[in-house]
């Protein structure tokens, strides 16, 4: 069995932590270590992320707390949102993951999202999302929702049961991708493809997998996820978004629940090892493996191989996977 070690990778990430800790009270990052010395609430969410998967989180119960009231600190009183300028939704559930982890809840509620917690709100909220023409950002806004009502309690299993049962309907029988009249390939980097629904399908399966609940039509998702890369391979390798991580995920959790092309599946992730380790590789000789949101993925895709191929890859501790423990990056 061919063996590669990660450890060198696991330790940079570390490295490039400290870089961007800012002085003051723990927990507070800036997004990479040559910008302004100003606390980013989306860094800071992914540096707790990457101590949880490096198994560093603090234990001391001062240290515990005060990293807490940082990320708490990022939240507005009257709206009860996290950040000030764009993205809002996606980055208040970064923060409330990240307190989630810690075992904490954001400090105040969310006011403009009580009406999401009648079906009929969620249903209006996830039919105006744009899944056609940017399903990614349709699932993250999607599980964005669902990571702020959920994690904080605010629904329960029949609100759940109704979100996970419109996943499914709106999955399109042929590809196991969201969503039904959508599914059509799309130009990405001069190639057409459905990369782009391909990575969309992250969110709804760490939703999912949160949930403990069956991912919709898995024996479709792995000939799609497979066909994907047989076809548009290049695409990967290329230091523009998040494809990795998707494709790994949809692979080795549609594995667990059906037994198709299993041994197939298996012997394509074991391929791809090596082509993106390399990759990484050339990602830190340019210096691009540098902030904690970009970070978090890269690790959580070598915690999910770690996991899916036992043995494979070696380190110090072995990495746990953080859409284990909550369902937003």
């Amino acid at each position: 069995m061919q063996k590669y070690s990660i450890q060198s990778i696991l330790d940079l990430a570390v490295e490039k932590l400290q870089d961007c800790q800012l002085e003051g009270p723990i927990g507070s990052y800036r997004i990479r270590p040559d910008a302004d010395a100003e606390a980013d609430p989306y860094a800071s969410a992914a540096a707790v992320n990457i101590h949880y998967m490096l198994d560093r989180l603090p234990t001391e119960p001062e240290k515990k707390e005060e990293w807490i009231g940082t990320l708490q600190s990022f939240q507005e009183e009257e709206t009860g949102l996290f950040g000030e300028h764009t993205h809002t939704l996606s980055v208040s559930a970064a923060c409330t993951a990240a307190l989630y982890t810690l075992g904490r809840a954001p400090a105040f509620p969310i006011p403009s999202l009580t009406e999401m917690q009648d079906t009929k709100g969620l249903t209006h909220f996830l039919q105006k999302l744009d899944w056609c023409g940017n399903p990614e950002a349709a699932t993250r806004e999607a599980t964005a929702l669902y990571t702020l009502l959920v994690l904080t309690r605010q629904v329960d299993s029949t609100w759940r049961e109704f979100y996970s049962n419109w996943m499914h309907n709106e999955t399109d029988p042929h590809t196991g991708l969201l969503r039904q009249g959508c599914i059509a390939p799309i130009e990405v980097d001069g190639q057409w493809t459905l990369l782009p629904y391909l990575c969309a399908i992250l969110y709804p399966a760490s939703a999912a997998g949160y949930s403990h609940q069956p991912l919709c039509l898995p024996w479709r998702l792995i000939d799609t996820a497979l066909e994907v890369m047989e076809f548009h391979r290049e695409l990967f390798f290329k230091r523009r978004g998040h494809r990795h991580l998707p494709w790994i995920f949809c692979l080795s959790r549609s594995m667990r629940q059906t037994a198709h092309r299993h041994e197939e599946v298996r012997q394509v992730l074991t391929r791809f090892i090596p082509d993106y380790l390399q990759y990484l590789e050339t990602h830190i000789s340019q210096g691009h493996f540098n902030g904690p949101r970009q970070i978090q993925w890269d690790l959580a895709a070598l915690a999910e191989l770690q996991i899916t191929l036992p043995g494979r890859l070696e380190s110090d501790h072995p990495l746990l996977q953080i859409l284990d423990r909550q369902p937003f990056l």
